[in-house]
C-alpha cells in the first residue's frame, strides 16, 4: 500500500522512473497490488511526454529484474509462477457474495458509512470530472472485485480498498458546499471517536482485543448459519469441512517459519483456498511431491 501510495504520489510530482519503481514493487508484494503500476502508466501516458513513459517503464523492468533474478538462481521461478501468477486465475475463494457482504459487515462496523461515502464520492468525481480522478474510480473497483469475487479472508484484505475509499471522501468532500463538508466531517469524527472509545470493536477494522481461540470460527460459523436460512444452497462444504482434516499431523506456519522445519507434507496451512486447491488439482494434501518439475506442467495442470 505504502510504495502504491508512494507511486501515485511521485506521478504527481513527475518523479516517473522512482514511481515505475514503486508500482512495480507494490505489484510484487501482492498481486492485486497491480494496479498500481497500471494507474501509474495510465497517468504517465495521460500526462507526460515519451520520454516519460520510457522513464517509468525502466524503473518498472528495474525493479522487476531484481526481485526475480534471486528467485530464478535459486530455482524458484516455476513454483513462483504457479503460485503468484497462474494460482489467482485458476483457484477463487469458495464464498458467495452474501457470505462476503456479511463479513464485511462484520469487519467494518460503523466504518461501512465511511466506505459508503467513498464509493459515492469516487463515483461521483468520476462523473464530473474522469480526466483526473479515473484513477481513483479504478483502484475502488479493482479491490471491489477482488472482495466480492476473489479474496476476502481475513480484516487486512479490506485495507487497500480503504485506501481509495478515503480517497473517494476526500474528493467528495471537496465537491460539497461548506455547510456539507462540516456535516461529512463530523460523521467521519464521530465513527474515529467510537471506534476509539469502543477500543476497535467497531470500525477499526482490526480489534486490538483478542477475541480468543475461537473468535474467528464462531465468526465463520455464524456467517454460514445466517447463509443458510437465506440461501440453503449457497453454502461452502469445503471450508467447512476443513474440521474432518487431521490437522494434528501438521506444524504451525509460525513453528516452521521460525525454527527453519522442513515439514513433512508439502500441504500444512490447509486454508480454505489451499483445500480448493487440492481439490482442483486432484492433489492430497499429504501429497510428498511438492510442485510441478516444469512451467509446461503447471500451466497444464492449472488450464487443462
Amino acid at each position: 500500500m505504502f510504495f502504491g501510495l508512494f507511486a501515485i504520489w511521485c506521478i504527481k510530482t513527475d518523479r516517473y522512473f522512482l514511481a515505475g519503481v514503486t508500482g512495480a514493487a507494490s505489484a510484487g508484494y501482492w498481486q492485486f497490488g497491480l494496479i498500481f503500476p497500471l494507474i501509474v502508466f495510465g497517468l504517465t501516458i495521460q500526462n507526460g511526454e515519451r520520454a516519460d513513459a520510457r522513464n517509468t517503464i525502466i524503473g518498472m523492468a528495474v525493479i522487476t529484474a531484481l526481485t526475480i533474478a534471486p528467485i530464478i538462481h535459486r530455482g524458484g521461478f516455476v513454483a513462483m509462477m504457479s503460485q503468484v501468477v497462474f494460482l489467482p486465475f485458476t483457484i477463487s475463494e469458495d464464498y458467495t457474495l452474501l457470505h462476503r457482504l456479511g463479513k464485511g459487515v462484520l469487519y467494518l462496523g460503523y466504518a461501512g458509512i465511511v466506505l459508503i461515502l467513498g464509493i459515492i464520492g469516487a463515483a461521483y468525481s468520476f462523473y464530473v470530472d474522469k480526466k483526473e480522478t479515473w484513477w481513483i474510480a479504478a483502484g475502488l473497483g479493482w479491490f471491489g472485485v477482488q472482495l466480492l469475487a476473489l479474496n476476502f479472508a481475513s480484516e487486512a484484505d479490506l485495507f487497500p480498498a480503504l485506501i481509495f475509499t478515503a480517497l473517494g471522501v476526500g474528493v467528495l468532500v471537496a465537491h460539497l458546499t461548506p455547510e456539507r463538508q462540516k456535516q461529512v466531517g463530523a460523521i467521519v469524527g464521530a465513527i474515529a471517536l467510537l471506534s476509539v472509545t469502543m477500543l476497535g470493536s467497531v470500525g477499526l477494522i482490526v480489534s486490538p482485543i483478542d477475541p480468543g481461540p475461537n473468535g474467528d470460527t464462531l465468526t465463520e460459523q455464524a456467517l454460514y448459519q445466517a447463509e443458510e436460512n437465506v440461501n440453503p444452497d449457497g453454502a461452502n462444504e469445503s471450508i467447512r469441512s476443513q474440521s474432518d482434516i487431521d490437522f494434528n499431523s501438521s506444524l504451525s506456519a509460525k513453528e516452521i517459519y521460525r525454527n527453519k522445519i522442513q515439514p513433512k507434507y508439502c500441504h500444512y496451512r490447509l486454508s480454505g483456498y489451499e483445500i480448493k486447491y487440492l481439490e482442483q488439482m486432484n492433489r492430497s494434501y499429504k501429497s510428498e511431491k511438492c510442485g510441478f518439475s516444469s512451467l509446461s506442467e503447471a500451466s497444464e495442470a492449472h488450464f487443462g
